[in-house]
């Protein structure tokens, strides 16, 4: 949905309502994330087959 290398880096681990978590394995991974936040969100939608996804949220691995 995003490319080899991003989804090598980065992964969709929750829904929160509209919200889809996305776990980075870098904050250089989250940045690259965060810049295509409207692009992911709208693949996932169109994987989903529904406007479900609204916003991408992303955290760094290891971060809480």
């Amino acid at each position: 949905m995003v490319g080899e290398r991003l989804a090598a880096e980065c992964v969709p681990f929750r829904m929160e309502g509209t919200v889809l978590l996305v776990r980075a394995s870098s904050s250089a991974w989250a940045t690259q994330v965060r810049f295509l936040a409207g692009e992911v969100a709208r693949k996932a939608n169109e994987v989903l087959g529904a406007e479900v996804v609204r916003a991408v949220t992303v955290l760094v691995e290891g971060s809480r």
